[in-house]
């Protein structure tokens, strides 16, 4: 249960738990003053702020059985004009509510829009650095999403903010040398030691960002390996965060099937060899039978050369 609907039904509970006093009182002492439904029309007003028609109606729904209860059980007679009141603020509030949801709709659409072009905008930045690696970004947030999407761990909202992260995955590669990132030959050992310092590179970038739950570990921790040899913190197994896994199987692949200053691209029955080969040592054995399934359609994106 997440924060908002826990809050919201702890508040409704309370509310619930008052009124059944205060009837409790009233069965006790009928010849007590008739009680003014402040309380339950507040409730009513106030749902639309939690942005849900299913508590909408579940106050209402309990508020009006409450006034039946009274009326047919314990023969409290309610003014009409009162329950008049209580069926426009119950109209009034689920306008507002779906005025409110439309609101909340432009401005997500709006920050959705903002998010993504910002993170192509670095993208472009990160391309023109080093040509190599153009559309790479793209396409591993592309593989990483259909994958995500087949464990069925995640919701489609989590999804759309895993692509724009993912498109960010190497923005630490902004902070390693021109000369090391293009250069055509193999690197030495200094040089690939410094290239594996561009994930704490790029949770520098972030770490005074907070975009969606699960983007450092998605930049700090895509090169680690699942038999604990991978980099920068040598992650073994589980201790490696899921959508952390997703991005390596991604970026290997997409690694593999681009070409190189150093090599020529593999074709897609070649990495899906090598990525089978992994598992278990480079990759979680089970993302891998996930990637298996979403193969045909990694294969049908990768670059036109070998389509």
């Amino acid at each position: 249960m997440n924060k908002q609907m826990f809050t919201k039904y702890i508040f409704l509970g309370v509310s619930i738990i008052y009124l059944l006093a205060y009837d409790l009182m009233f069965i006790r002492d009928p010849g007590s003053s008739l009680h003014i439904p402040y309380l339950e029309c507040f409730l009513v007003i106030s749902a639309p702020l939690f942005l849900s028609i299913h508590y909408l109606l579940t106050v209402s729904i309990c508020m009006i059985c409450r006034f039946l209860i009274a009326i047919y059980y314990f023969d409290i007679n309610y003014p009409i004009s009162l329950i008049l009141l209580f069926l426009t603020i119950f109209v009034t509030s689920f306008f507002v509510l779906l005025s409110l949801k439309f609101l909340v709709q432009k401005i997500k659409a709006s920050y959705e829009k903002q998010m993504k072009e910002t993170a192509l905008s670095i993208m472009r930045i990160m391309e023109l650095k080093d040509q190599y690696t153009k559309g790479h970004s793209e396409r591993v947030a592309n593989y990483a999403t259909i994958l995500a999407k087949e464990t069925n761990e995640y919701d489609d909202n989590f999804l759309k903010q895993f692509h724009f992260i993912c498109l960010l995955h190497d923005i630490g590669k902004i902070g390693i040398p021109d000369e090391v990132l293009k250069k055509a030959s193999s690197l030495t050992e200094e040089e690939y030691n410094l290239i594996k310092t561009h994930p704490q590179l790029g949770l520098e970038v972030f770490k005074n960002i907070s975009l969606i739950k699960g983007s450092e570990d998605i930049i700090l921790s895509h090169h680690e390996r699942w038999d604990g040899k991978g980099y920068p913190q040598k992650l073994k197994g589980n201790q490696i965060p899921l959508c952390a896994r997703i991005v390596a199987i991604a970026d290997a692949f997409d690694a593999m099937t681009s070409s190189r200053a150093y090599r020529s691209a593999l074709s897609p029955e070649e990495a899906y060899r090598r990525i089978i080969e992994g598992s278990g040592t480079q990759f979680d054995p089970s993302m891998v039978e996930i990637f298996k399934k979403v193969f045909p359609l990694w294969e049908k994106m990768v670059p036109n050369s070998f389509r």
